[in-house]
């Protein structure tokens, strides 16, 4: 009869049997950090990527305090106007633009990093890992508290230690603030519980101090707010005003924390890519309902957000409003053990409140590498009750299949290539680079890139190029992003540019720009080489047409024209006087 239930069992159940035998042997507690870790391997390889090469060269030229390498902005370590003449930021940047972020501890690592093997990104790489080891055994503590079964808790810990949405952070050597933040927010959230259910003062006093080392390490540590505010909700015995008295000493920090924060001068401003939530309040209530779907979607599924934001921002929206019908399906099926288990509706509202502080941004993949936590533990719990046949159906089986798939095989392998990410902008950066010109003159001339596929590259490819040669007197990327692009001759020194759809289509052009600060037609931007003047805008105020004039001909031996096209820039011959081009869009990949 046994064998009869067995072949008679769906697949989906027989597979979850066997991870169930697996999970209860002695040993298997070792097994999300091991095979988690043996994802990561791949990752020592990776050299400097993105915003690495930044942090490479603001450590080699000391611009930077060592505990202030995350200042990004225009107004940072370089002013708007040098940045634009560096080819760092495009001629779009407002003068009193920033992105100074507030991670001194994080920066200090990295500081170390360069001072013992500055050359050896892969001692680097090791870092991060040995970070994100920690992490993960913290994050599988927190699951053991909340899931009282041994090999669901096990379970929960090994789909988080696979999740692909990891990677960006652990194969990064920038993203070590997310993995020094997500580290300290774990061990608050299990030290906030060893104080409500064990009693121990110990414990609480550690979480608000583990607290402020997390708000050191980044403002990401806010995440752990989320997770608190829905134990204090949900999962807490506590009376009412005893629940709502615990999360006064976190909320004073973090209160604390962003009062410093803004007097000192950190913070974002004049972008669209990361916004200031008091100054755009409205912008920033829409990310809070939009990115804790999207996010914990993506985290669930597949890597969606970060895709989505290649391409015009309604895309972002068509994307979220997809994964908020995938998540309203999920949260039917799973209906029977969110209403019976306390447990479970603490990890799923602690999976959507930890996003809320990212609503500062545009939903992003790596985000839920926080939410994952909740999100994971939710579904090892849900999988474990339909190994248990608490839950049946074809439908439960194919969404229990399909899901296990997802996180299981397809993710896992995902994950282990997560280092190729930045490939594409890395290869724009090096590219910028290697084609700029060299000799005894090169530090005289003019170099106009008329379309690149990303504004991102422009930030590191100065820090590239400065272990190549020297940089020219200016460097002008005149257009940046993946629109087809019409150029025209108005004058023997003069390009008038006109993107189909304009400027700023996609969320990854936003990252010095905001509508907040609309062009208007007639606008005239002075540089020290180029002069811009804004021809057209577009009904929110994004340039559509523009003319760049450059006081010389653009023929003069110190000029010199440039563009992507394919894989790789090339020379730029512009048309004649009074013609124009027509030029199909770039592609980043």
């Amino acid at each position: 009869m046994a064998d009869e239930n067995a072949k008679a069992a769906p697949r989906v159940t027989l597979l979850l049997g066997w991870l169930r035998r697996m999970l209860e042997r002695p040993g298997a507690r070792w097994a999300p950090l091991v095979l988690g870790m043996l994802l990561c391997l791949p990752y020592l390889g990776a050299g400097f990527q993105a915003d690495d090469h930044g942090l490479r060269y603001r450590a080699s030229s000391q611009l930077s305090a060592p505990w202030a390498y995350f200042d990004f902005s225009a107004g940072g370590t370089f002013g708007p106007e040098e940045g634009v003449e560096l080819g760092m930021f495009g001629w779009w940047v407002q003068p009193d633009a920033k992105m100074s972020f507030f991670r001194p501890l994080s920066s200090l690592t990295h500081a170390l990093d360069f001072a013992l093997w500055p050359e050896t990104p892969a001692l680097m790489h090791l870092q991060n890992l040995l970070w994100y080891a920690a992490m993960l055994l913290v994050a599988q503590a927190c699951l053991r508290r909340f899931i009282n079964t041994r090999w669901i808790a096990l379970l929960a810990a090994l789909l988080f230690a696979l999740d692909d949405t990891h990677g960006m952070a652990a194969s990064w050597i920038s993203g070590r603030n997310m993995l020094l933040s997500g580290l300290c927010g774990f061990a608050v959230l299990l030290l906030h519980d060893r104080w409500r259910r064990d009693g121990s003062r110990v414990a609480a006093w550690l979480g608000v101090a583990v607290l402020v080392v997390g708000l050191l390490a980044g403002e990401a540590a806010l995440f752990v707010g989320g997770y608190l505010l829905a134990y204090a909700l949900v999962f807490d015995r506590g009376s009412r005003l005893s629940r709502a008295l615990s999360l006064v000493p976190y909320g004073a920090i973090a209160v604390g924390w962003w009062i410093a924060y803004r007097f000192a001068g950190f913070g974002t401003s004049n972008s669209d890519m990361y916004l200031d939530p008091v100054a755009q309040p409205l912008t920033f209530a829409y990310g809070a309902l939009r990115n804790p779907v999207l996010v914990n979607f993506a985290g669930l599924t597949v890597p969606v957000a970060n895709p989505a934001l290649m391409f015009p921002l309604p895309t972002v929206d068509v994307v979220a409003g997809v994964a908020l019908v995938g998540l309203v399906g999920l949260v039917v099926l799973w209906w029977p053990l969110l209403r019976e288990d306390r447990s479970a509706r603490f990890l799923a509202l602690g999976a959507l409140l930890c996003i809320l502080p990212f609503a500062a941004t545009h939903p992003q993949d790596r985000f839920a590498i926080y939410s994952g936590l909740g999100s994971m533990g939710l579904l090892a719990c849900w999988l474990a009750s339909v190994q248990e046949g608490r839950q049946q159906g074809r439908l439960v089986s194919v969404v229990a299949g399909v899901l296990l798939f997802m996180n299981m095989g397809l993710g896992p392998l995902v994950k282990s290539l997560s280092h190729l990410n930045f490939l594409p902008i890395d290869n724009v950066a090096h590219a910028m680079a290697r084609a700029l010109p060299d000799g005894p003159d090169a530090g005289e001339k003019t170099v106009i890139i008329v379309d690149l596929p990303s504004e991102i590259p422009m930030l590191s490819a100065a820090a590239v190029r400065s272990r190549l040669g020297p940089m020219p007197a200016h460097l002008y990327p005149l257009h940046a992003g993946q629109a087809p692009l019409t150029v025209t001759r108005s004058a023997v020194d003069c390009l008038d540019l006109s993107p189909t759809g304009g400027w700023f289509q996609s969320p990854f052009e936003l990252l010095f720009w905001s509508h907040t600060n609309p062009f208007v037609v007639g606008q005239s931007i002075p540089y020290q080489g180029m002069e811009v003047t804004v021809l057209d805008v577009s009904e929110d105020g994004r340039p559509t047409s523009v003319r760049f004039c450059f006081g010389q001909d653009l023929e003069d031996a110190d000029m010199e024209l440039l563009i992507w096209r394919g894989k790789d820039l090339g020379p730029f011959t512009p048309p004649a006087i009074g013609q124009s081009l027509s030029l199909e869009a770039t592609r980043l990949f």
